[in-house]
């Protein structure tokens, strides 16, 4: 993982109970796939992964799952 940064986020979904793709394009050029989430558990907004790294971005992702998990 490097230390580039978020500048824009995709969300995809491919159907309706399929989970949606998390797809992140960096300053350095790079295009990837974060994570995948169900919208029924948590949710994600570009606002709070733009700017993050990689790394950033999994660790939000935890975060948010496992508080999740949790309630």
């Amino acid at each position: 993982m490097s230390n580039s940064k978020i500048i824009s986020v995709e969300f995809k979904k491919t159907a309706k109970f399929d989970p949606t793709d998390v797809i992140a394009t960096f300053d350095d050029g790079r295009v990837t796939k974060l994570f995948d989430y169900f919208e029924d558990e948590i949710t994600f907004f570009a606002n709070e992964l733009i700017g993050l790294t990689e790394r950033e971005a999994g660790d939000l992702f935890m975060k948010k799952d496992m508080h999740y998990l949790r309630s």
